[in-house]
């Protein structure tokens, strides 16, 4: 995998970060998809945090997240690595920026409810449509995810 990505970069690198992008909403195979995301992270870091949001979508951050919270050196290398420090702090913000459309869509619904606008009877008017951010925030078993967990905490209520 390391040289099929290796090959088409240098000749047109769009097109190839297109193709991948394309196929990362198509792999089924997780470790493939490691693999591409370990390669950009060591060879283009700047485009794979730069890129964040097409690169997740809302089916792959798991994946993004799993990558940064289960590196057993993630706490020093966000210390020590400014390309793992990058990526860490875009994906923390694309999280951030998903946390705060949630709020901002309850904090609607409720006052729609105290104006008496929304009537509770649970029809269409009533639904709150909620992103899959709070569901992708990694459990705080690994050191990393607590540090991802504090990062996003601290940006959401400053």
């Amino acid at each position: 995998m390391q040289q099929i990505l290796s090959l088409p970069w240098p000749h047109n690198p769009f097109t190839t970060l297109k193709l991948i992008l394309y196929l990362g909403d198509n792999i089924d195979d997780y470790e493939v998809f490691y693999t591409v995301l370990l390669w950009f992270h060591y060879n283009h870091p700047k485009t794979l945090a730069s890129n964040i949001e097409p690169f997740v979508g809302d089916y792959c951050v798991t994946h993004i997240i799993d990558t940064i919270a289960i590196a057993n050196k993630a706490a020093k290398m966000y210390q020590s690595d400014s390309n793992f420090q990058f990526l860490h702090d875009r994906v923390s913000d694309f999280l951030i920026n998903r946390l705060k459309s949630d709020i901002e869509n309850l904090k609607k619904k409720k006052k729609n409810q105290t104006n008496g606008d929304g009537d509770g009877d649970g029809d269409s008017d009533d639904a709150i449509v909620f992103s899959m951010a709070a569901g992708y925030l990694p459990y705080t078993g690994y050191r990393a995810a607590t540090q991802l967990c504090e990062s996003i905490a601290r940006k959401l209520f400053q």
